[in-house]
């Protein structure tokens, strides 16, 4: 009779831990609770590797409205950053276009300040031939020789 005793002493922890496990899984939500309770049922020491689960990983994290709003404004504070981010790239890129443009135009600065020295040279060039031209003519016109006339000035 003892045995039989031990046997639904037993049965009823089993039961027990089990109902236990069941009431505990459904009131937190515990993932997988049809496992921890068969498992607690066929053995009850299972029941200790259930709490343990319970206590670092079985339940989902609910977040209060607090943290839930402290998460969407970090969101929000990363899809900003994000976005400045790329804008910020855009910008650089223009910049670079601009800067390059900017060299070009400081090159074509540079060039028409050579054909303008270039220009001026070949100006005053025709001016001193154009000078020279009429000074020998002036020379002609007084009966003068071409190196005289070369040395008269032309008095404005």
């Amino acid at each position: 009779m003892s045995d039989n005793l031990t046997a639904v002493l037993n049965s009823i922890i089993c039961f027990g831990i089990a109902y236990w496990v069941y009431r505990d899984s459904k009131k937190n939500e515990i993932k997988y609770a049809n496992f921890w309770v068969v498992a607690t049922a066929l053995m009850p020491p299972v029941a200790l590797a259930y709490y343990v689960y319970k206590l670092t990983a079985g339940t989902e994290v609910k977040l209060t409205k607090k943290q839930l709003l402290e998460l969407e404004v970090k969101k929000r504070a990363a899809d900003y950053k994000q976005k400045a981010m790329a804008v910020r790239a855009e910008m650089a890129a223009v910049q670079q276009e601009e800067r390059a443009k900017n060299q070009k135009t400081v090159e074509e600065i540079e060039q028409i300040k050579a054909e303008k020295i270039a220009l001026k040279k070949k100006r005053l060039q025709e001016l001193a031939e154009e000078r020279i031209a009429q000074q020998e003519e002036n020379a002609k016109r007084m009966g003068m020789s071409a190196d005289a006339g070369e040395n008269l000035k032309i008095s404005e």
